[in-house]
Formats: structure tokens, C-alpha cells, sequence
């Protein structure tokens, strides 16, 4: 089903202090400013499940997800796909301090469509941790190649930190 709103997730938005746990669950066709698919507020808890999020849209942060300050969402077999953002994260954007742990998931064909633009696949901020086990991250691009472009797959800035495992 198709879901888009002005600002904040376009399927899904996880207010403050809020929790989402999913399960077998699709999301796809979705569109926001925030969080094409899904966006989570501030200090959010979330666990997606054997799920699947793709063909998502947004203006600015994380085309399929954006995850808010203080937050900690951990995907384990979930395919995030083909989704778009303009800025930071075709597929996933994290603002600062987040704990994110991708496990036994694929992570594919994102992209960035600004000429000033971070992280196709992945974009990571301040003091922000990303934990990666038995995932794929592929097929991530820039639409546009400028001077002020920069992660084709995974974009850190600022003490992020970045765990790899069985990465393919």
C-alpha cells in the first residue's frame, strides 16, 4: 500500500520514547520528508523482524528509515531496498548518539539524488554505532558526483563507529 505524509515517516512514525517491534511485516511505496518508510523520534527503542521496507521516498534523511537522537533499532532479517533520499541516507540515516545493529539482513540499491549528499546506503552521525553481522550492503550510489559528495555505501561523520562481521 502507498503512505505518504508532509514531515515525519511516511508508513510509520515512532514518536518520543516510543517502541516498535515488527514482524513479517512489508512496507513499501512510502514518501515523507523524514523517513520515507519510517521515522523515529527522539530516545525510540525498535525491532524489525524478518521483514521487508523498499521503494521509499524521502525529501531529505533516510529515504526507507530515519532514526532519531539517543535511539536504538536493530533489524535482523529485514531487506531495506530501493529507496531514495535527497541528502544522507538512501536507504538509512542516523542522527546522533544512535545504536544500530543490522544482522543477517540486506542493505541494496539506494541512492542519493542532491549534488551535496552523504551516504547512499547508509549515513551514520555523531557518536553514533553501527553493528553489522552476516549483512549485505550493495548496489548504493550518488546520482549526482560533485566535489561535496561522499559514501557510496557508508557514510560516517564524528566518532561514529562501525563493526563489521561476516560483511559481504
Amino acid at each position: 500500500k502507498s503512505c505518504a505524509t508532509q514531515n515525519f515517516g511516511g508508513c510509520i512514525h515512532n514518536r518520543k520514547y516510543g517502541q516498535l517491534l515488527m514482524n513479517n511485516t512489508t512496507l513499501a511505496h512510502c514518501q515523507s520528508r523524514y523517513g520515507g518508510c519510517i521515522n523515529y523520534a527522539q530516545n525510540t527503542r525498535s525491532t524489525i523482524t524478518n521483514s521487508e521496507v523498499f521503494n521509499c521516498y524521502a525529501q531529505d534523511w533516510g529515504g526507507a528509515i530515519n532514526i532519531g537522537d539517543s535511539s536504538k533499532v536493530t533489524l535482523v532479517a529485514t531487506r531495506i531496498s530501493d529507496s531514495t533520499s535527497s541528502y544522507y541516507g538512501g536507504c538509512i540515516s542516523s542522527e546522533s548518539q544512535v545504536q544500530l545493529k543490522i544482522i543477517d539482513s540486506i542493505v541494496q540499491r539506494c541512492t542519493l539524488s542532491a549534488s551535496f549528499a552523504n551516504g547512499a546506503g547508509i549515513s551514520l552521525w555523531n557518536k553514533t554505532s553501527l553493528t553489522l553481522l552476516s549483512t549485505h550492503v550493495s548496489e548504493c550510489s550518488c546520482l549526482q558526483f560533485f566535489d561535496l559528495t561522499f559514501g557510496g555505501g557508508i557514510y560516517t561523520y564524528y566518532n561514529a563507529n562501525v563493526f563489521f562481521k561476516k560483511f559481504n
